[in-house]
């Protein structure tokens, strides 16, 4: 177990390879963070520094992650903090990032946020995936190119997780066979033979009778169902609905 001896040298250690010359670290504050990661707030006498580290030795997280943050960073829709360094230093890889401080969000801050992200996502490509592989939390994934967003989702995505749920024994073929046959047709208009079964991961399963999709106390349904709520978001000469139609000869 680390001393706070160990991480003082461990952090001036990450910012002599950084910088290229000595660096006084004063404190370091540790961060609400995920179960992967530890992240730590930490202040030196050239100022503050965001760092991410772990030990685990996962490899390439943090350079893959580096390239996806600057990637956001160009499309110049929300503010991304810079990246400084990534390495691995003492068995730990580390990844520093810019410090950006926390405020108290205003009134509109959720409104604010939305539209960036709405904005975000018209930031497209002729292909979906990426021209490297990434993580997704401790996950190693593929973001092999594809013309096509359904195969892409479905070998790169859905497939992958599907595989963790049928080795964590959380799905089974009985299950499957029983519950879910249909769910593939309904879904995608495709025969569960031209999908992995695995599409049924995303379905939750449950022991008890709480037949609900959401297990959240509170809950609540269009006031004149879901029927009447897409009738009214369609009545508009913006929109213009095609049935019986392959998206992908639109």
């Amino acid at each position: 177990m680390q001393t706070a001896e160990d991480q003082f040298q461990f952090f001036e250690g990450v910012f002599f390879e950084m910088l290229g010359h000595d660096v006084q670290v004063s404190q370091y504050r540790l961060l609400q963070g995920g179960s992967i990661n530890i992240t730590v707030q930490v202040i030196t006498n050239e100022g503050k520094y965001f760092i991410k580290y772990n030990t685990r030795n996962h490899e390439g997280m943090f350079e893959t992650e580096a390239k996806g943050l600057e990637l956001l960073r160009e499309a110049k829709v929300i503010r991304i903090p810079e990246v400084m360094n990534w390495g691995r230093r003492d068995g730990q890889d580390y990844l520093v990032l810019e410090n950006i401080e926390y405020t108290k969000p205003n009134f509109d801050y959720w409104e604010n946020l939305g539209d960036k992200i709405a904005a975000l996502h018209r930031q497209t490509d002729e292909h979906f995936g990426l021209n490297f592989d990434n993580y997704i939390g401790s996950l190693r994934q593929s973001n092999e190119q594809n013309d096509d967003w359904l195969t892409f989702f479905i070998e790169k995505r859905l497939n992958l997780q599907a595989g963790l749920a049928y080795y964590n024994d959380l799905i089974s073929k009985e299950l499957y066979e029983k519950f879910f046959r249909n769910y593939t047709r309904k879904q995608w208009g495709l025969d569960p033979s031209e999908l992995d079964a695995s599409v049924t991961a995303r379905v939750p399963t449950r022991t008890n009778r709480d037949d609900r999709y959401f297990t959240d106390v509170y809950q609540a349904m269009p006031k004149h169902g879901y029927t009447r709520m897409f009738e009214n978001l369609l009545d508009n000469p913006n929109i213009k609905i095609m049935l019986n139609c392959d998206y992908r000869e639109i």
